[in-house]
């Protein structure tokens, strides 16, 4: 006698997004600390295909406003490390003048 058994299997779906801010009000330390929750949860293939999905495009969100926030803080650091005449603080250039 052979017996059939069914088994449901449902997705479990871990709230990725459970009401987090937007990437531009987080700091940069934030949005990085939010960026590896959601590598983790990706990487712990726990999450839906729905859930996955919103946690690859909030992650997307917030690369991008850390890339974005490390240019400017390159810019920054770049303008305070120049003289007037822009050369590099430190530079042969700007030793001599």
């Amino acid at each position: 006698m052979e017996a059939i058994v069914e088994v449901a299997v449902e997705a479990v779906e871990v709230p990725v997004e459970s009401a987090s801010p937007e990437p531009e009000n987080l700091s940069f330390e934030g949005a990085m600390a939010r960026l590896e929750e959601l590598v983790a949860s990706l990487e712990g293939g726990d999450l839906g295909l729905e859930a996955s999905i919103d946690a690859y495009e909030e992650g997307l969100q917030l690369a991008r406003a850390c890339i974005e926030r490390l240019d400017k803080a390159e810019l920054r650091v770049q303008q305070l490390s120049e003289n007037s005449f822009g050369t590099p603080l430190g530079a042969p250039e700007a030793i001599d003048n």
